[in-house]
């Protein structure tokens, strides 16, 4: 039986995909397992914060379409893509065991001795959740936290820290250990 896995193509989400794969073909052997990756409209429009868009599941809704046009069998998403209400025409049909669901912190050296911190986070919830807290646990004594909306792939989102004058950026925990754990050969420069 042949089966078509769909998903966004930046390392994590493959990475995700082949997970998926991998645990079907676990419990069935005789499955004949093709890929497809592609860029979704949240992939292509880097500049705007998510919560900006004009556009609904900008994951997930082109996928939606290949998938009740019927282009490809499974569509591999993180949950935080998902759009909460039910869709017509799919159905989540399973899970896989939850990775970490910690953030962390990355930090540039230099910046234990600021005093006015800039953040990147792709996430208005992490946004919130982190104003409320964090000066209590760093290291440091911040006078301010100042956080900042960055869009990419982790690795572009680190890229961007480096580049820039920021100090910090959040990142899932379960991005950063699949990405730096993934054993296939396309993702050794990860």
């Amino acid at each position: 039986m042949r089966l078509v896995i769909a998903s966004r193509q930046s390392d994590l989400a493959r990475i995700q995909a082949y997970a998926v794969g991998e645990a079907l073909l676990e419990k069935n052997p005789e499955l004949k397992i093709e890929y497809y990756f592609r860029e979704s409209l949240g992939d292509k429009n880097l500049s705007d914060p998510l919560w900006k868009m004009p556009e609904r599941g900008v994951f997930t809704e082109d996928f939606h379409r290949g998938l009740t046009d019927g282009d490809f069998d499974i569509v591999v998403h993180s949950w935080k893509d998902l759009p909460v209400e039910d869709r017509a025409g799919s159905e989540i049909i399973a899970t896989l065991p939850r990775e970490d669901m910690r953030d962390v912190l990355l930090l540039k050296k230099y910046s234990l001795q600021e005093r006015n911190l800039k953040i990147f986070t792709s996430s208005p919830r992490r946004t919130h959740n982190l104003s409320q807290f964090l000066r209590e646990l760093l290291p440091m004594d911040p006078q301010s936290l100042h956080f900042e909306p960055v869009r990419g792939n982790v690795q572009t989102r680190i890229r961007k820290l480096m580049e820039s004058s920021n100090d910090g950026l959040v990142v899932a925990k379960a991005a950063l250990d699949r990405l730096l754990c993934a054993e296939r050969a396309e993702f050794q420069n990860t």
